[in-house]
């Protein structure tokens, strides 16, 4: 029954007041509780994949010769400079004449290396193997935060980061010492920002972070930490982002050069020029661009002028899907969930300024490999990533069960097919592990 009060006026019942009260205190906890479920679950599924990534690179970089270290194997491994890497990852007076290029590769690269060497002891060999697992780990648990953070469903971005991690890009290139890795980590950190500045406004400081990273590792990839701005910003705003970007980047270099003199500066460089276009023309660069990072083809051989006697793999002049049915099945699964990707990118509702920072860093990506380099396959670690979170925004449409049905048979398949072509290149370097001996005793004398 309901007081009175003393003017005859009801008073409300204390009653309901705390049930209503007890409800809603529960219901926050609950949504609280779920809130905290889902990121540990998140987590651990992250965390999963890193010990996943890292025990796979370390466990496949050990089965190459370590030959492939030697300065006499130089770009053996389809135009890397994995000795030269090498070198700049384990002596601080190297030449670095790389830093031209890539800016502020030495403090990345030396340091784990030096960390690993001085204070767990390990030989050189042993701590450049380790520094790629813990690369690779990180590559991998960035991937699938970036998955989560467009909008994939938990299962989705599990599957699509397992995708990313059996492609020939991560199985190449996420075990040897190349600066490519490190770059691709940091344009998967630009992807993410991007995705996360679309649910929480975020300040310039943090733009200005995003950019330098970019810029730091490779100057082309600074497209990305550009994009970044520009979709979120005004053009005035933006080249005021980029600048402070540029000058970041530049003191931090200033602080490089006193560690490792032999540092060179990135900007204005007369020797800083594009390599010649040997990639064989439009369609080899397209076919390269839109599957060799995914599905790996049959790897050929060449000859280039560095070593004229020594024999390096190449897969430019290779079709999509050759080496047999296994590569045939994963490439076409491939370019329909792709294609499905590019239609999902075109025609889906809400995630605009993802879908044009997606969206232009293709056209820039493809753009910049119509004009430079040699081997399209080299630079595969950059590029792969736009091609796979492009191909999961599928997952957000109502073609999600194709997707589903199509995803595991590039997993399955293309894993297996970049799996036995990955054992054919540590073959082939064993092979050759004799003539570039004969190689590095020429450059000696």
């Amino acid at each position: 029954m309901a007081s009175t009060g003393g003017d005859g006026s009801d008073i409300i019942p204390a009653g309901p007041i705390l049930r209503s009260r007890s409800r809603q205190i529960l219901e926050a906890a609950q949504a609280k509780f779920s809130r905290v479920a889902t990121i540990w679950r998140d987590d651990i599924i992250a965390l999963t994949l890193c010990v996943i990534a890292a025990w796979g690179s370390y466990d496949l970089s050990r089965r190459i010769d370590p030959v492939i270290f030697e300065i006499g194997t130089l770009n053996i491994w389809f135009d890397a400079d994995i000795p030269r890497i090498f070198v700049d990852m384990n002596y601080r007076d190297s030449e670095l004449y790389t830093t031209k290029r890539h800016p502020l590769t030495p403090l990345l690269e030396y340091s784990p290396v030096y960390l690993m060497r001085k204070v767990l002891a390990f030989d050189r060999v042993t701590a450049v193997h380790l520094t790629m697992a813990l690369l690779a780990a990180v590559w991998a648990g960035m991937f699938y935060v970036v998955l989560r953070l467009i909008g994939c469903r938990r299962f989705d971005a599990l599957l699509f980061s397992i995708l990313a991690l059996t492609s020939s890009a991560a199985m190449f290139w996420l075990v040897v010492p190349e600066t490519i890795s490190f770059g691709s980590v940091t344009i998967l950190l630009a992807f993410g920002f991007v995705a996360f500045a679309q649910r929480r406004r975020l300040g310039a400081f943090w733009y200005v972070l995003v950019s330098a990273a970019t810029l730091s590792v490779t100057v082309t990839n600074w497209m990305f930490g550009v994009l970044a701005s520009a979709v979120n910003h005004p053009m005035k705003r933006t080249a005021q982002i980029t600048t402070y970007a540029f000058v970041l980047v530049a003191l931090l270099w200033v602080l490089q050069k006193m560690i490792f003199p032999g540092s060179v500066f990135f900007f204005g460089s007369p020797e800083a020029e594009l390599p010649d276009m040997e990639s064989g023309g439009v369609l080899r660069v397209l076919s390269g661009f839109f599957f060799h990072s995914i599905v790996m083809p049959a790897i050929e051989t060449t000859h280039w002028f560095y070593n004229p006697n020594l024999a390096v793999m190449s897969v430019e002049p290779s079709f999509p899907g050759s080496t047999g049915v296994a590569g045939d099945l994963a490439a076409a699964a491939w370019l329909v969930l792709f294609g499905l990707g590019v239609w999902a990118l075109w025609s889906m509702k809400g995630c605009g300024r993802l879908r044009v920072f997606l969206a232009l860093g293709l056209l820039g990506q493809l753009g910049l490999h119509l004009i430079f380099g040699r081997e399209m396959f080299f630079y595969s670690l950059h590029y792969q990533p736009l091609l796979i979170v492009i191909a999961a925004l599928v997952m957000l449409t109502r073609t999600r069960p194709i997707a589903l049905a199509l995803a595991p048979i590039v997993v399955v398949f293309g894993g297996y097919n970049n799996f036995q072509q990955f054992s054919k290149a540590t073959e082939f370097v064993r092979g050759e592990a004799g003539q570039a001996h004969l190689v590095q005793l020429a450059i000696r004398d």
